[in-house]
């Protein structure tokens, strides 16, 4: 087997490199084939050129004139699918609703909110339906009623706490955020 020239081996696997960023980076903005229409895209930007800073709804009005009632956006190698009909909405919601109602995982959130969650950030399911329901329960009239006498003894002591010592002002919303939810959600402070 014939030996490659060493002067040509740094240029050669340089450029197989930029090859193939190029061709990666290219893709980066382009639509993916089994996604629903949308306005043309450009490498790397997909539509953020185009996307509207004012009046957004008129463009997203005249998109779906010409995509139909559901139309697909690129924003870098984020896809935002757009739903704009009635009927579009009624199957994804309606007839389709347990293969849609979740939400897409985000890992910094999910390590934040491990492992209790939190109802606006969890994956819908059983531990999401527990979630939503105690919260329901919290923000009926006669549990805020009884939530007055908690927050009103936190918020004396966070005047008093910041009146002490101003500079760990972030610091004493955090203890009273703890303090509060603890109290409110499993009678009991866990900080």
């Amino acid at each position: 087997m014939p030996q490659l020239d060493s002067s040509l081996t740094l240029p050669l696997s340089l450029s197989v490199a930029l090859i193939y960023g190029v061709s990666k980076l290219s893709k980066i903005g382009s639509r993916e084939p089994l996604l629903p229409p949308g306005p043309p895209t450009l490498p790397v930007l997909g539509n953020l050129t185009v996307l509207p800073l004012k009046e957004a709804h008129l463009k997203f009005t005249e998109w779906a004139r010409i995509y139909g009632g559901v139309y697909s956006l690129k924003v870098g190698p984020q896809t935002m699918i757009v739903v704009s009909s009635v009927e579009a909405i009624h199957e994804i919601l309606e007839k389709n609703g347990a293969l849609t109602a979740s939400r897409p995982s985000i890992e910094a959130i999910r390590r934040i909110t491990q492992p209790s969650g939190m109802v606006s950030f969890s994956p819908y399911g059983p531990q999401w339906r527990k979630m939503k329901k105690a919260a329901a329960e919290m923000m009926k009239p006669a549990a805020r009623q009884q939530q007055v006498p908690i927050r009103t003894a936190e918020i004396t002591q966070l005047l008093f706490d910041v009146q002490e010592t101003p500079q760990d002002l972030f610091y004493h919303i955090q203890v009273i955020s703890s303090y509060v939810i603890s109290i409110l959600l499993f009678d009991r402070v866990d900080v």
